[in-house]
């Protein structure tokens, strides 16, 4: 492994205070000062964190700053006992240390998780010993073609990748880097997205199979954006529930679903079914959400359906089960959603209040050559309508399935067989031509 050595000239160069090492300034300075002498040429940034940032504000809280400021001077030393003569290392941030390699080879990842062992040694402050909680990341590139800024960037983020995976060491990662931009990305447009019109409606027609007639169609959201294009439910929404922003969203769809009933006052097609998150029930007030717009225009509760993954989250909180119960108590239909994905508890069943249960769609799909999803979706079924639940298969593609549900005992049924989901004016124009496939 061959390395760079930076010769820094201690009068002139910036120093951090508490370690005395040069700080990310100077190391801006440096890289473009060695980009210009061997522009092109292959590099690798290692950032090594001392502390992770939740670790180090507990400790900070409960000892002060100074013993972290002693664990920032030993980790210096330590750095130095190790890479002294061999590498310049510099005082990147607060709690991060950094140096180049001018290549790397086979013993690299030996070198670099040796290294963070030997950095995780205990450290005793005031007879407390404490342990780093050290990680590395790295990222290869060329010199003179990349901002410094950026190589920093991508250099973190594979620390944070080793943090996520519990590993001393990760290397950089451009695809999961991109995807996480992404979602960073999208998430920060998400306010413009509900202002400026991006997000819109589509209405997915569920079918009763007795006598084909459309009882109910599913909301389902999409986000055109103005530079990614289409962008899936699939990738956004769970972008909206890890950061705290799912609940705006799910009142948003709320309001221009009840916007458009009161609009198509008079039309025959049944409820509307939205689907609620996990997250929407996490402090907020769902039930009172629904019985306030229903008000505000002039809906009958009983238009409705709400939709509800079945999990631990829901058995698991008493809270939960009692906004669930409000919501029936208004009168709107509770479906549990997904119902046989693998999370699903028939012991539990009857203890939420719901009336509806969707049978996974993934299990419908594959019903005609899986023998076993075709035992398990009759159980399903069987139980199901014993216990007094409207049952309803999603993912119906093809006429042997719906076949097999009707043989199943399923009341009801939704899936590209039946209808794609639609824009506004595709589905009312649909709905009101009478064309229903299991009426012919």
């Amino acid at each position: 492994m061959l390395q760079d050595v930076y010769a820094l000239t201690p009068a002139t160069a910036r120093l951090d205070p508490i370690s005395r090492l040069p700080d990310r300034v100077q190391f801006a300075a440096d890289l473009e000062k060695l980009a210009c002498q061997h522009p092109g040429q292959s590099r690798t940034l290692v950032l090594v964190d001392a502390l992770d940032m939740a670790w180090a504000h507990g400790m900070t809280l409960a000892m002060g700053l100074a013993p972290f400021e002693d664990i920032i001077r030993c980790i210096t030393s330590r750095l130095h006992e190790q890479l002294d003569g061999v590498v310049q290392v510099y005082h990147i941030g607060v709690k991060r240390f950094g140096f180049v390699l001018a290549a790397t080879g086979d013993d690299f990842p030996a070198f670099i998780e040796g290294l963070v062992d030997s950095l995780r040694r205990p450290i005793l402050l005031d007879s407390l010993p404490i342990r780093p909680t050290v990680r590395a990341g790295s990222v290869d590139f060329a010199l003179n073609t990349e901002a410094v800024g950026d190589v920093l960037r991508k250099a973190m983020y594979a620390g944070e990748l080793a943090l996520r995976a519990g590993l001393r060491w990760a290397p950089f990662d451009p695809v999961r880097d991109a995807a996480y931009r992404r979602a960073f990305y999208l998430l920060a447009d998400i306010a413009e997205a509900l202002a400026d019109g991006q997000l819109s409606l589509r209405f997915q027609p569920r079918f009763a199979i007795a006598d084909g007639a459309q009882v109910s169609a599913e909301v389902l959201l999409r986000w055109q954006h103005p530079r990614l294009g289409a962008v899936s439910p699939a990738e956004f929404i769970p972008v909206l529930e890890r950061n705290g922003m799912i609940h705006e969203v799910t009142r948003w769809v709320i309001d221009s679903a009840l916007v458009r009933l009161a609009q198509w006052q008079g039309q025959t097609f049944g409820q509307l079914s939205i689907n609620l998150s996990p997250m929407d029930f996490d402090g907020h007030d769902v039930s009172g959400t629904l019985r306030r717009l229903c008000h505000a225009h002039g809906i009958d509760p009983q238009r409705l359906e709400v939709e509800i993954t079945e999990g631990e989250w829901l058995r698991s909180n008493p809270r939960v089960l009692g906004e669930l119960a409000q919501i029936r108590a208004l009168g709107i239909d509770v479906a549990i959603d997904d119902f046989g994905s693998g999370y699903s508890n028939f012991s539990y069943l009857h203890e939420i209040p719901a009336n509806v249960v969707k049978l996974d769609q993934s299990m419908v799909t594959g019903i005609e050559g899986n023998p076993r999803y075709q035992k398990i979706a009759r159980s399903i079924l069987n139980l199901a309508r014993e216990l007094g639940y409207r049952t309803v298969a999603e993912g119906v593609e093809t006429f042997r399935c719906l076949q097999m549900i009707r043989e199943f005992g399923c009341d009801e049924a939704q899936g590209y067989f039946f209808a794609k989901p639609m824009d506004e004016g595709q589905f009312l124009a649909w709905s009101e031509s009478g064309v229903f496939p299991l009426a012919q």
